[in-house]
C-alpha cells in the first residue's frame, strides 16, 4: 500500500502583493507492506519546503500563466548510513491553463551542501536518475482527469525516466476515486536507481 499525504500554509499571505504569498508546506510519501506476514513499513519519504507563490492572468501564446512558484525543497528517507537517502533542491515551478488542459513544469537545481560541509554522500548519481526537470500534462473532463507526469525523459536521453499516468472522478465533498501506472526509475528514493513499474486504485481527499 502506498500513501501520501500533503499540507501547506500560507505564512506571509500578500507578502509582494495581494495576489502573492510566501508558503511553508510539508509532504510525506509512504509505502507500507500491508499484505506480508509481518507488515511493516518499508520506506517513507519525508519533504518539508518553503515556497513564493506569484498569481498572474498574464497570457502567452493563449494559455494563462496562472501560478509561479520558486522555492526550497529537503527530501529524505529519515535514515541514515549507507541506508540514507537524501537530497536539497532550489526549484522553479510553473502552471499553465488553457480551457480544460493544465500544464505545470519545474525545473530545480541540486544543492551540494554534502561537499562544503565535508560530508558523505550516499547518493552522490541521484539526479542522473531523478533529473532536474518534471513536466505535469493535465486533461480535465467534467469529474474525470487524465494526468501523465514525466520526469527525467529528456535529461537522461529517455534512458532513466519515470513516468506516471493518472485518472480520477470525483466524488462528493472533495473525494474522489482514483487509478494509476507508473514505470520508470525513482518511484521512492530508497529505489531512485532501480526500475519499477506498479498499477494500482485508491482514493484521495483535499480541503
Amino acid at each position: 500500500m502506498k500513501f501520501q499525504f500533503s499540507l501547506k500554509y500560507p505564512i506571509f499571505p500578500g507578502l509582494l502583493g495581494e495576489r502573492n504569498s510566501w508558503y511553508v508546506a510539508y509532504s510525506q510519501l509512504s509505502f507500507w507492506q500491508a499484505y506480508q506476514d509481518s507488515a511493516f513499513f518499508r520506506e517513507s519519504n519525508y519533504s518539508p519546503e518553503m515556497f513564493i507563490r506569484f498569481r498572474s492572468d498574464y497570457e502567452f501564446i493563449g494559455w494563462q500563466m496562472a501560478k509561479t512558484d520558486f522555492g526550497f525543497v529537503h527530501q529524505s528517507n529519515g535514515l541514515g548510513g549507507q541506508a540514507e537517502r537524501c537530497w536539497n533542491r532550489l526549484y522553479l515551478r510553473q502552471l499553465a491553463k488553457k480551457k480544460d488542459w493544465e500544464v505545470e513544469l519545474t525545473i530545480w537545481y541540486k544543492v551540494n551542501w554534502f561537499n562544503h560541509f565535508g560530508l558523505h554522500e550516499y547518493n552522490a548519481n541521484i539526479t542522473d536518475y531523478l533529473g532536474h526537470s518534471l513536466i505535469n500534462i493535465k486533461k480535465i473532463m467534467g469529474r474525470q482527469k487524465l494526468s501523465l507526469e514525466l520526469r527525467n525523459q529528456f535529461d537522461s536521453g529517455f534512458s532513466k525516466g519515470f513516468e506516471v499516468l493518472t485518472w480520477s472522478y470525483s466524488l462528493k465533498n472533495n473525494i474522489s476515486v482514483f487509478a494509476q501506472a507508473t514505470s520508470g526509475y525513482g518511484q521512492s528514493l530508497g529505489e531512485y536507481n532501480h526500475y519499477t513499474n506498479t498499477f494500482g486504485i485508491g482514493f484521495g481527499f483535499s480541503h
